[in-house]
């Protein structure tokens, strides 16, 4: 449990290296408490977990969230409308250091990984992803997938919306600076920052939060360790926003 608290504490705060993590989460001291995490591992402890813990244990636990996620979640309306089952299917390539990770070798002086997600259109979230070689085509990755039966993989209309939801996954979910170099690793944090990603979308449908998934992480990751519940920290947000505005429109308008 410290392993995944300490990887999530990582991805909404930012945290660059498993070095960094355990520097912050020193740092904080008996703060730490208030985001579960009991003591700050050592570095070397996090990553030897990193490397040799099943990476499906996160795996499954982001598929259990995510079966979970798929009833409580609003329904896009066009699709709940004609009542489709829609999915998106793409491929993020990520670069890779052929000195760190020579398992990953796909030109002679370059390495990477690709990752391929498949997003629910209805709620808005990946519900598959499998990491492969960067030469793997998507349509290879097609035989690991059971289709359900009367849904549309292809969705022209959703195109802006899919192309948005990618880029929001490939620029704040931290998976570009991997913490380990084995297999293992690789998948367990790719895996942790999915997670992350449906904590985010849960946490705003279930509390009508009017921020997007952007400043929710943002706002989580200078409040991970404060004692004011989530929901009070964005109602006071709010508040404050709304005070603002209307202060500003009476000054505006004051002769």
């Amino acid at each position: 449990m410290d392993q995944l608290l300490c990887m999530v504490f990582a991805q909404l705060t930012g945290r660059s290296s498993l070095r960094e993590t355990v520097s912050c989460l020193r740092a904080l001291g008996a703060r730490r408490y208030q985001c579960g995490i009991r003591s700050a591992p050592a570095r070397s402890t996090l990553a030897l977990a990193n490397e040799r813990r099943e990476f499906r244990i996160f795996m499954d636990t982001a598929l259990s969230m995510i079966a979970s996620a798929r009833i409580e979640l609003p329904v896009d309306a066009d699709l709940k409308r004609l009542n489709l089952h829609a999915f998106a299917i793409d491929s993020t390539t990520i670069d890779l250091c052929l000195k760190l990770f020579p398992w990953a070798q796909f030109r002679r002086r370059k390495a990477g990984i690709k990752a391929h997600t498949m997003i629910d259109l209805r709620v808005g979230i990946p519900v598959f992803m499998r990491v492969s070689h960067a030469k793997v085509a998507d349509v290879t990755l097609l035989d690991h997938i059971t289709f359900q039966a009367g849904a549309f993989y292809v969705l022209y209309r959703k195109r802006w919306k899919i192309e948005l939801l990618f880029k929001w996954m490939k620029q704040h979910l931290h998976s570009k600076a991997f913490f380990g170099t084995t297999p293992n690793a690789v998948k367990t944090q790719l895996w942790i920052a999915v997670l992350v990603y449906v904590l985010v979308h849960r946490l705003k449908h279930r509390h009508g939060l009017s921020q997007t998934p952007n400043p929710i992480v943002q706002i989580l990751g200078v409040m991970t360790v404060e004692k004011t519940p989530v929901i009070q920290v964005f109602s006071d947000l709010q508040q404050k926003i709304a005070e603002d505005e209307n202060c500003n429109q009476f000054t505006l308008f004051d002769f």
